[in-house]
C-alpha cells in the first residue's frame, strides 16, 4: 500500500517527538508506531524516526496488538453480560 508522503511526513514526525519526549506515555507511542506501520511505512523508517532499533519496534508492535486484542475481549465479555450487540 502507498503512503501518501505528506502523510508518512507526518506520521514520522509525529513518532520523532514522542520518542523525544519524555516518553511519559509508551502508550501513544505504541499507537503511533501501529497506525504509522498499518498505513505503510517500513518498521525500520518508524524506528529511525523513534530514535530505536527496529526489533525495538517490532517488540512494541506485538505487544500493541496483545494489549489491544485483550481490551477488545474484554469489551465483548462486558456487552455480552449486559445483553447487549456482541
Amino acid at each position: 500500500m502507498a503512503v501518501k508522503p505528506e502523510t508518512k511526513k507526518t506520521l514520522l514526525r509525529a513518532i520523532s517527538l514522542n520518542a523525544s519526549a519524555a516518553r511519559s506515555s509508551q502508550r501513544t507511542l505504541a499507537n503511533l508506531i501501529a497506525r504509522a506501520v498499518e498505513r505503510g511505512i517500513t518498521q525500520n523508517e518508524v524506528a529511525q524516526a523513534a530514535g530505536v532499533s527496529q526489533a525495538h519496534v517490532s517488540r512494541t508492535l506485538r505487544d500493541y496488538r496483545k494489549q489491544n486484542e485483550a481490551r477488545k475481549a474484554v469489551r465483548r465479555s462486558r456487552r455480552k453480560s449486559e445483553g447487549g450487540p456482541v
